[in-house]
């Protein structure tokens, strides 16, 4: 079951907080037979589902909730072990605040025209060339850099929600 909030709901993101924390006691309490560890009691087959929360935009986020950026951080922080897992995009690295940044264990960066930007995500390069070209990025993956080629539907030129509109009502 999934639902959306947008900057505008916000009782509702609130509420979500408190929703989140309650559910990582539970599966807390759930998995302290397989060691506290979503990934041990999955191979137990004890099937529990993993939870995807996506923050998009960021920077709008912590904006309009700064009061919520302790709950954000002790979801990031202990989300990852009881299967919830957290994506936040940002659309510049700042978007990210460094306290929050340092409780996310992968980092992707795609279409950063400055190079300085890239050093600001990831401190250094590690030898990694600096990707150019639509769909190319680094990843920083358990502290390996990785540069990337990501597909796409459709030529960079297209409307990409079109083209999967379209795919969609083919298939």
């Amino acid at each position: 079951v999934g639902d959306v909030m947008t900057l505008e709901d916000g009782e509702k993101v609130e509420r979500f907080f408190g929703v989140m924390q309650g559910l990582m006691a539970e599966r807390r309490a759930r998995f302290a037979a397989h060691g506290g560890s979503f990934a041990r009691s999955c191979e137990k087959s004890e099937g529990c589902p993993a939870i995807l929360v996506v923050i998009n935009g960021l920077a709008a986020f912590s904006d309009a909730f700064p009061d919520l950026e302790e709950e954000l951080i002790g979801l990031v922080r202990g989300s990852a072990q009881v299967g919830i897992f957290i994506v936040a995009v940002g659309e510049t690295p700042g978007s990210v605040r460094m306290r929050l940044k340092s409780y996310f264990r992968q980092i992707v960066a795609c279409n950063l025209p400055d190079p300085s930007d890239l050093i600001m995500l990831f401190g250094s390069l590690q030898g990694a060339p600096r990707p150019h070209g639509y769909g190319r990025g680094l990843a920083k993956v358990h502290d390996v850099l990785c540069v990337f080629q990501a597909a796409s539907l459709c030529s960079e030129s297209e409307n990409e929600y079109d083209t999967i509109v379209r795919a969609c009502a083919a298939w």
